[in-house]
């Protein structure tokens, strides 16, 4: 009988201890698949990851080419704008030449002026000369005459 109480002793120790690795196993197994979810939770926050980063690539793509069309418009700006300034400072320059151009016409239109009043003053002056050498002829005309006639008399 005390074989069989020792077998009685030892086979619910047995059925202890299998019982306490049981829930050991049972442990080991919950926490293994707390592990696995938190592995395949970590999986999934890194396909969030690329898919956040692809994205991110792409936006900056995108505005890194956007930016180059702005650019190269600012740059077409800048290219117009000077060809502008070129032609305004061309027609400046040539507003400055006309301007000299008619600042010696103007000039010139004076002289032709001021020699046109003179030649008309001489003109009148030599009408004036030629009047008086007129009188001056018709004088000593008049005067041949006189002495003609007291000469022939």
């Amino acid at each position: 009988m005390l074989r069989l109480v020792q077998d009685v002793d030892s086979s619910t120790l047995l059925v202890v201890e299998a019982a306490q690795t049981n829930a050991t196993v049972q442990m080991i197994l919950s926490k293994s698949q707390v592990i696995n979810n938190e592995i395949s939770n970590l999986g999934a926050l890194y396909e969030q990851g690329q898919i956040l980063t692809n994205l991110s690539n792409q936006s900056l793509n995108s505005v890194m080419s956007q930016w180059n069309m702005v650019k190269a418009q600012l740059q077409q700006f800048y290219n117009q704008s000077s060809n502008i300034l070129r032609q305004i400072n061309s027609t400046k320059t040539l507003f400055d030449f006309v301007k000299q151009q008619a600042n010696s016409t103007t000039a010139l239109h004076q002289q032709l002026s001021s020699r046109l009043g003179m030649q008309q003053s001489r003109k009148l002056l030599l009408k004036d000369n030629i009047e008086a050498v007129q009188s001056s002829l018709q004088y000593l005309r008049q005067l041949r005459s006189a002495i003609t006639t007291k000469c022939t008399n």
